[in-house]
């Protein structure tokens, strides 16, 4: 089994590789206030939380808060504590927090057709998909997942001009992942 902490510690520090807890907010950005990667416009329930004023919530607490966001708004519903491979639980969150749960459901269990397992792709990643998963080679199933995370981040940039600026910096994520 995974460690899901450390899968949550990497993704951190992909989107906040100091840890500062600085709050960003870049022109032409939907998800709004920004901050250790949790988009205000995606979790308002933080703002009303202060998780958004450094003044009201202090970096320490304010990281401990985007640890609890992680696991239970993305961890949990992607099942990473039940991945035997670490490497492919860490991607798939680095995914699921950029892209969406069900996106990164959907996108592993492609990875696992192509692999030769039969799963339905349902975007939720439930036992038959961890069964599949956790019978797959996990460098090729990584590979497989890594390629269709560059596809899905190509074609976002191509059909969607205005984010192509983010392209370099999503293709930069994933080769992080069969790096790491």
């Amino acid at each position: 089994m995974v460690d899901v902490k450390l899968a949550i510690d990497y993704v951190l520090k992909q989107e906040d590789s100091r840890l500062t807890g600085a709050v960003t907010t870049l022109a032409g950005d939907n998800g709004g206030a920004t901050r250790f990667g949790i988009a205000s416009a995606y979790h308002p329930e933080l703002v009303a939380q202060g998780f958004y004023d450094p003044q009201r919530v202090g970096r320490d607490s304010a990281l401990a808060m985007a640890e609890r966001v992680y696991n239970v708004s993305y961890a949990a519903p992607l099942a990473l504590a039940g991945f035997n491979d670490q490497a492919i639980a860490t991607a798939l969150l680095s995914f699921g927090v950029n892209a969406g749960v069900s996106r990164a459901g959907e996108l592993l269990q492609a990875a696992c057709v192509a692999c030769g397992k039969p799963v339905v792709v349902d975007h939720k990643i439930g036992p038959g998909t961890l069964r599949a998963a956790n019978s797959i080679d996990p460098g090729a199933l990584l590979d497989e997942f890594s390629a269709g995370a560059r596809r899905f981040y190509t074609t976002l940039a191509e059909t969607h001009p205005q984010d192509a600026r983010d392209l370099a910096g999503w293709l930069n994520r994933v080769t992080a992942w069969t790096t790491a």
